[in-house]
């Protein structure tokens, strides 16, 4: 299985993909949505200049946000800053998940917005986790 080693450095090693990043996933989710938008100069620069502790991901779930909640057709700077100000300000909150019950899911993708990683982390489990955990839960138990 470990026959090839590919070294990818992360987004903020190379700030200059951003950019192209960013395009593909608005073209991408755009055309989901059937929406027109584009980026002002000044949203690019700040997409540009943030570290991306999250790497590509992050990248992609704040533009799918940015595309569904906003209603101009061009993307403001001052839009691209609050999805991200959304991203630090989701706090972590205490579940017990010792049950295999829907409702610690439900509850931490609620708080989170729908946001997979976000409720994830607040279940203190992996986003595989998380998505094996929705997937069993959505099969029908046969006895």
């Amino acid at each position: 299985m470990n026959v090839v080693r590919l070294h990818l450095p992360s987004l903020r090693e190379r700030p200059e993909d951003i950019e192209q990043y960013a395009g593909t996933f608005l073209e991408k989710h755009k055309a989901e949505l059937n929406h027109r938008l584009r980026f002002s100069r000044a949203a690019m620069e700040v997409l540009i200049r943030y570290p991306w502790p999250g790497n590509v991901r992050e990248l992609q779930n704040t533009i799918e946000r940015i595309v569904t909640v906003c209603r101009q057709d061009t993307v403001k700077a001052d839009m691209v800053r609050q999805m991200m100000q959304e991203d630090e300000a989701v706090e972590p909150f205490s579940i017990n998940y010792q049950t295999s019950s829907v409702e610690p899911i439900r509850e931490a993708l609620v708080n989170a917005h729908g946001r997979k990683a976000e409720a994830a982390k607040m279940l203190s489990i992996s986003r595989s986790t998380l998505w094996r955990r929705m997937k069993n839960l959505s099969r029908p138990a046969y006895t």
